[in-house]
């Protein structure tokens, strides 16, 4: 009997998801948009369920063209999901998120691009400016209080290059992300191009980060990457330079505040 009144719990739940989600967007947004902290969405349409956004503003990050799709299966495991699909830049993008009820922020099937200017204040580079683009293939990316503590996917920075003060070109980079009992482990390699890359990153719970590698050059008609190589460190007998940084990554996202 328990497990009949179980079951007729959970059909009442999603019965009441789905009448939800007929109402249109534009009158759940007018509504609920107390209760969105830092997102603001313009020119909605369609329902609560599958929905529509001209742009939206989450935080310092502006959204073109988003479309919504909940995903009501998510409360069975006690959370609030959707599929987004939106432009970022010009660029699409895509990405599945749900809330649990404690405020974390689960992600998955991320799928973004953007320019490596965008990564320039993480490389703390001085009068640089870069090239190429940034590739995220995340299968699972976990937000707590504005920290990351899960992460499991592909980074890429494909065509890599210096734009300022001195042009070249760098190849291009991966890294390999999984959450590991000791953290975030990701491993960096190098593309084949013109700059050689090893290295291991690790990010704690608390932001903490570890950047172990080496950097080399692998083109010497592009005398200017051996010489900004030398801003990480002097290089060795075998010509690598190694780097060894440690910090604390800011907060990023809902809840950084």
């Amino acid at each position: 009997m328990k497990r009949v009144f179980a079951y007729l719990g959970v059909g009442l739940v999603m019965y009441a998801v789905f009448l939800l989600g007929t109402l249109p967007a534009s009158l759940a947004y007018s509504w609920g948009k107390a209760y969105l902290g830092d997102v603001s969405l313009f020119g909605v349409n369609g329902t609560v369920w599958d929905g529509r956004a001209a742009s939206a503003q989450v935080g310092r990050t502006r959204l073109e063209k988003v479309r919504w799709t909940l995903r009501p299966l998510m409360l069975l495991r006690g959370r609030l999901g959707a599929a987004l699909e939106f432009d970022y830049r010009a660029q699409p993008g895509a990405l599945s998120v749900s809330r649990a009820w404690d405020g974390q922020l689960h992600f998955s099937d991320v799928a973004l691009k953007f320019s490596a200017r965008d990564i320039e204040p993480l490389l703390r580079l001085p009068a640089t400016e870069l090239g190429g683009m940034v590739d995220v293939q995340l299968d699972e990316l976990v937000l707590a209080q504005g920290r990351i503590t899960a992460a499991q996917g592909l980074l890429a920075w494909n065509q890599a290059a210096v734009v300022k003060p001195a042009a070249a070109d760098l190849g291009g980079f991966t890294a390999t992300l999984e959450t590991t009992a000791e953290g975030i482990k990701g491993v960096l390699k190098d593309q084949g191009g013109a700059v050689q890359a090893d290295g291991l990153f690790t990010l704690q719970a608390n932001g903490a980060y570890d950047f172990i590698g080496t950097l080399a050059s692998g083109d010497p008609r592009q005398p200017a990457i051996a010489q900004g190589l030398q801003l990480f460190g002097q290089p060795g007998a075998d010509g690598r330079v190694k780097v060894n940084n440690k910090g604390v990554l800011p907060l990023i996202g809902p809840g950084a505040g």
